[in-house]
């Protein structure tokens, strides 16, 4: 007993040590004031508890990923140049996207291109239809990221269908992420691997902290057949994405299917992926374009932490600054940075029509809290906010006017902003804005509004929850 209580004394300096070390690595090395103040703050006053939770879940920078589009190192480099040389350019004759497409180029390190063919696809049972349909009529390769695969009824009728294709001789990659597909056994894949296909996991690696580390998802949801056809959007291939939980009730998302140059794009970011995860550079296939300069203008955006700047939510702020008539956003999770703040907030008191469209169900019951306090920075400007009733809602869709959208896997959070790996795509085409706005106009039917003050209405403890989880938003 004696000895216990000597050792006590130092194990508690040592945690001490240790949460006070940890606070200045956040404070040298967070992406935002707010997320380095919060965890500093939490290491210094609860070593104990901060101390795990920050190398699990706090860590920014993601180290060691090659982001060769921006940085210019060949082989991706040279794969990229001669996409922008092939590719037509956007044509924007009345200059009214001009300057945001420029901005897009700028942070992406990709040319935006035009001459798409694109179709607005409607939940789980339409998008893997089109999905599959495509990869069954694929001639030499089919490239397949999500961030959640399992091997239930979804997942498993896509494994089906790369197996069939990777036997008949065609090219078949599968990435998933490794903690996202924590379900998913790897015996699933060996029918896979054993048919001819290749599949790997993403994670992060490069130190031992890495084996620690809950950041840094890849969390993309993108398929691509043949360097011609792509799949973007915010379905992963899972069972509850069909709508059978009884928690979440329904589950609403929307994809994107993309026949031209930008499925080129989409397919570049596979390849950077791929090459992390592998350590190998894949020969893929890269069709010439086709002339046509008719058809949808498309900006394809590949962020996440290895980018030198907050990629996504500079885009996102850019985009929402567009914005002149109406900007109607759905996301599943709603804690923006600063910066996407102000443009809402700007878009609003400028006379937009701002709309966000939020679930009334929740999965992650803090951030749900976190986004009601988030709610009263919106109303003052005059942001509308609706909850979306018939169950959970979880496509992450802009529509900016009548001509702009934008479709993919990212969310208005901190996870998205700045720790995960997204792919989103925005669209100029004013038939896909006008099918967009349908869709959107009847989940808006099926929400009920929130009045301004619709937190002060709430319970006390649910005021005081709300307002403290508001305080972690930085690192949530």
């Amino acid at each position: 007993m004696e000895l216990l209580s000597g050792a006590l004394p130092h194990a508690a300096a040592l945690i001490e040590l240790a949460g006070l070390l940890s606070a200045a690595h956040a404070v040298l090395h967070g992406r935002s004031p707010q997320g380095s103040v919060a965890w500093a703050l939490s290491l210094v006053f609860l070593a104990p508890l901060a101390a795990p939770l920050y190398w699990l879940f706090g860590r920014w920078k993601y180290e060691g990923y090659v982001v060769s589009r921006r940085e210019g190192r060949a082989p991706i480099h040279q794969v990229r140049d001669r996409l922008h040389e092939q590719s037509a350019a956007v044509e924007d004759e009345g200059g009214s996207r001009a300057d945001l497409w420029r901005e897009l180029e700028a942070l992406t390190g990709l040319r935006p291109t035009g001459g798409n063919a694109v179709r607005l696809l409607i939940d789980a049972e339409q998008t893997f239809a089109d999905l599959f349909a495509g990869i069954e009529a694929a001639e030499r390769q089919v490239l397949v990221q999500f961030y959640a695969l399992d091997g239930g009824e979804l997942g498993g009728a896509l494994l089906e269908r790369l197996e069939a294709k990777a036997r008949e001789g065609v090219s078949v990659r599968l990435l998933h992420d490794r903690l996202g597909s924590w379900e998913l056994d790897d015996a699933e894949l060996d029918h896979l691997r054993r048919a001819g296909g290749e599949a790997l996991s993403f994670a992060a690696k490069g130190r031992w902290t890495g084996r620690l580390q809950l950041n840094f998802r890849n969390h993309r949801k993108v398929a691509v057949v043949d360097g011609r056809r792509a799949w973007v959007g915010g379905l992963n291939a899972e069972q509850v994405c069909l709508g059978r939980d009884p928690r979440l009730r329904t589950w609403r998302d929307t994809h994107l299917a993309i026949e031209g140059p930008a499925a080129r794009s989409l397919q570049l970011g596979f390849l950077e992926d791929w090459s992390w995860a592998s350590g190998e550079l894949p020969e893929l296939d890269w069709p010439e374009a086709g002339e046509s300069r008719e058809g949808a203008g498309v900006a394809v955006l590949p962020t996440g932490p290895a980018d030198e700047v907050d990629t996504l939510a500079l885009a996102f702020a850019a985009a929402f600054s567009a914005a002149r008539r109406r900007l109607w956003i759905s996301t599943p999770y709603f804690l923006p940075d600063e910066r996407v703040t102000a443009a809402l907030q700007l878009a609003a008191l400028r006379g937009v029509d701002v709309r966000l469209l939020l679930p009334s169900v929740s999965d992650h019951r803090i951030v749900h809290l976190a986004s009601l306090a988030q709610h009263e920075e919106m109303a003052v400007a005059g942001v509308r906010l609706f909850r979306y009733s018939p169950g959970f809602l979880h496509q992450k869709v802009a529509l900016i006017d009548d001509d702009l959208c934008l479709i993919g896997s990212g969310n208005l959070d901190n996870r998205s902003l700045r720790l995960n790996f997204e792919t989103t795509v925005a669209v100029r085409d004013e038939g896909l804005a006008g099918e967009l706005e349908s869709a959107l106009a009847r989940d808006f039917s099926l929400s009920q509004e929130q009045p301004p003050d619709a937190l002060a209405r709430r319970r006390l403890v649910t005021r005081v929850s709300a307002r403290v989880a508001r305080l972690f938003a930085p690192v949530l």
